[in-house]
């Protein structure tokens, strides 16, 4: 038998709990009721025999049941919002950052889908990954190999006819030397394009070798900035030697005559420095563009905002050069023309001395750099516009301006 009141297991025939106290008498209560407390005490007989039935109710409101199953205890607090265990983020998973879902401040994009990626970047990815920067990339590299190759050749042929003076030098050395060192700008732009290509190419979304490019193009513009303080003073040497010059005939000879006549002279030699210079500085700003732009592209992948402008500039100075290159090729086909006898001969002489051609292997070398100098630069115009393009189709597309 068992105690009514705290449910101890008792011999038969006590009268009053020997746990409790209580009177067992209340044995004789009908049956309903202990069929009610019977499945109550044995889901309970682990506990406290004193207070598993004085458990309190559930507070309305607070989230908690009564337990269910003695050896899971309660089950975890719903919330009334949503009917269910931990409250989630109606409609999708994570909060998505307001833009094209990627992070600013992590500097690199998740390659997830291009879905997700700015504007701005697929701009420049597709700009740079584009045919006929391909076309430009591959102009430069068949021209840099033709130089390089016609230079060693030279370099080696040159060397032959000045063992004639000093047999044991090695002219093609120094040559071969001289050559690379003046070329070094024309090799990182060759790479750094063919990086650049690949990586716009590629699943990642930072468009590479654009430093190999920035850094070429420094070297021009020091170069170029180089050149110009060169020429400058020696064109301020020979004005002041010319101007030197014909004070001390005016004065000895009491004329005229060396003013009137060579100032026209000087007069043109000013007028074509002056011309010169400012071609010079012309093409000392062109580079120092190309190199601002090449970090434009670099930043712009990588940020997803357009970080600076690609300048019309470069594609203005790109015409100019065009039409540079093809008024020296009609001149090299001219004089060309014109000199043909006297070149063929001079050949003839060189082979019959020497067992080689020089000048027409020069020519033919020059007239295939300029070529593929023009299909370059032609490639180049048409990339800064695909460039350019792209990223002002972006800018209507984000609706941002950046």
């Amino acid at each position: 038998m068992f105690c009514p009141k705290c449910g101890a297991q008792l011999p038969e025939g006590l009268t009053f709990c020997s746990n409790c106290g209580a009177r067992l008498d209340a044995q004789e209560a009908p049956a309903e009721e202990k069929e009610i407390q019977t499945p109550d005490f044995q889901e309970n007989q682990n506990q406290d025999p004193d207070h598993w039935h004085d458990e309190p109710a559930a507070a309305p409101g607070t989230g908690y049941t009564q337990p269910q199953d003695p050896a899971q205890g309660y089950t975890a607090p719903q919330d009334p919002a949503y009917g269910y265990g931990q409250p989630q983020n109606q409609g999708y998973g994570q909060p998505q950052a307001p833009g094209y879902g990627y992070d600013p401040n992590a500097g690199y994009m998740d390659p997830g889908s291009y879905n997700q990626v700015s504007p701005i970047t697929m701009a420049v990815k597709d700009g740079v990954g584009s045919v006929v920067f391909l076309l430009m990339t591959l102009c430069l590299t068949i021209n840099l190999l033709v130089i390089l190759g016609y230079g060693f050749s030279y370099g080696n042929k040159m060397n032959v006819i000045f063992q004639e003076i000093r047999p044991f030098a090695h002219y093609d050395t120094a040559f071969y030397i001289i050559l690379l060192i003046v070329m070094i700008p024309s090799i990182l732009t060759v790479i750094g394009t063919w990086i650049m290509w690949g990586s716009s190419r590629g699943r990642g979304y930072e468009v590479k070798g654009t430093g190999l490019v920035k850094s070429a193009m420094i070297i021009y513009a020091v170069c170029i900035g180089l050149a110009i303080v060169a020429y400058a003073a020696g064109m301020i040497m020979q004005i002041s030697e010319y101007n030197n010059a014909r004070n001390a005939y005016n004065s000895f000879y009491g004329g005229s005559y060396y003013s009137s006549s060579m100032d026209s002279s000087m007069t043109a030699f000013i007028i074509v420095s002056i011309i010169t210079l400012a071609i010079l500085v012309i093409f000392m700003i062109y580079f120092i563009k190309i190199g601002q732009a090449a970090s434009v592209i670099r930043d712009s992948s990588v940020t997803g905002r357009q970080t600076g402008d690609v300048s019309g500039l470069i594609t203005v100075i790109n015409v100019v050069v065009l039409i540079c290159q093809f008024i020296v090729l009609i001149a090299m086909v001219a004089g060309t023309t014109v000199l043909n006898a006297e070149l063929k001969q001079a050949e003839m002489e060189v082979y019959a001395r020497y067992g080689f051609t020089l000048f027409q292997d020069g020519m033919t070398m020059t007239y295939i750099a300029i070529i593929l100098s023009i299909l370059t630069m032609i490639f180049f115009t048409a990339s800064v516009s695909k460039i350019k393009k792209e990223l002002l189709y972006a800018q209507s597309v984000n609706g941002r301006g950046y």
